[in-house]
């Protein structure tokens, strides 16, 4: 049996790394959340939805894809002042 030492690795969506940054989750997270926003655009364009129900949506489909993990993430002064969020 052998024990391999890596870098990163992705387990259950989240990104983990060896040196404790989060900033390649965080990153990650928010890219598929982007995803996932983008290809409703029809649905955010439309003026026949009222703007409550697609404030819903978008807290029902887009936010939790964003936040996914984020009660595991470390946040330090140099992560903070980025302009990652």
């Amino acid at each position: 049996m052998f024990i391999f030492r890596v870098v990163t690795f992705m387990h259950s969506g989240t990104v983990i790394i060896n040196d404790s940054s989060c900033k390649k989750d965080i990153r990650c997270h928010i890219g598929k959340a982007r995803g996932v926003l983008f290809s409703f655009d029809r649905l955010w364009r439309s003026n026949q939805i009222k703007f409550v129900i697609r404030k819903r949506l978008l807290l029902t489909l887009v936010w939790p894809i964003a936040t996914y993990g984020c009660k595991s993430w470390t946040f330090n002064k140099k992560l903070q002042e980025s302009n990652l969020m």
